[in-house]
C-alpha cells in the first residue's frame, strides 16, 4: 500500500502534537502548580467514571475508552494508547479506589468480563448513579446479600459516607443488566 508524501506528513505531525501534549503534562505533573492540580482532579474523575481497579493511564483505551467522557485526561488516555505508550502515575498522583476486604472485587471489573460493550455501558451507568465500585459496597456487612436499596436501584446515598464528588447519572437505570451480573 503507498502513501503520499503529504499523507506521511500528517502521520508524523500528528504523532508530534500528541507527543508535545504528553510532554506538556508530564512536566506539570512533576510541579507543583494550578495545572498539576487541575491535571490530578481531572485523571481522579476519569479514574471515577470509569470505575476500575487499575490507574486507567496502564490500560488500553480501546477495552474502556467508550466509557469515558471527552476531558484532558481521556485525550491524554486515548492518544497514549494510540501511541503504544503507558503513563504510569505514583501513588500520591494518581487516585484509586481500594478494596475493602480479601474477597471484594471491583464491580467494573467483573463486568468486563462478562458483558458485551453495550451492556458494560448500562453497568457503567449503574455503578455511577448507586456511587458504588467494589462487591462490598453493594452488599451488606456479612456479605450474604444485596443491600436492599441497591436492588431495587436507589443509590441510598443517605447512608453514604463518600466524600467523592460522583458523576450525576440520572438516567433510567437498566437494571436487568445489573441484576443479571449474578449478585
Amino acid at each position: 500500500m503507498a502513501c503520499s508524501i503529504w499523507e506521511v506528513w500528517q502521520f508524523q505531525a500528528f504523532n508530534e502534537h500528541i507527543a508535545e501534549k504528553i510532554v506538556y503534562v508530564l512536566h506539570h505533573l512533576w510541579t507543583n502548580d494550578s495545572v498539576r492540580y487541575k491535571l490530578e482532579c481531572s485523571l481522579g474523575y476519569l479514574q471515577l467514571k470509569i470505575g476500575i481497579s487499575e490507574n486507567v493511564l496502564e490500560t488500553k483505551f480501546d477495552n474502556m475508552g467508550f466509557l469515558a467522557t471527552d476531558s484532558p485526561s481521556s485525550d491524554l488516555w486515548k492518544e497514549s494508547s494510540y501511541l503504544s505508550l503507558t503513563i504510569r502515575g505514583t501513588n500520591d498522583l494518581m487516585w484509586l479506589s481500594k478494596l475493602q476486604c480479601q474477597t471484594d472485587g471491583f464491580l467494573m471489573d467483573i463486568a468486563s468480563s462478562l458483558f458485551t460493550w453495550k451492556q458494560l455501558l448500562q453497568v457503567n451507568m449503574c455503578h455511577l448513579f448507586l456511587q458504588v465500585f467494589t462487591i462490598s459496597d453493594i452488599t451488606t456487612h456479612n456479605g450474604s446479600s444485596i443491600h436492599d436499596h441497591h436492588y431495587h436501584g436507589t443509590n441510598g446515598t443517605g447512608n453514604s459516607t463518600s466524600n467523592y464528588n460522583w458523576p450525576d447519572e440520572t438516567k433510567l437505570m437498566l437494571w436487568l443488566v445489573w441484576l443479571l451480573m449474578g449478585f
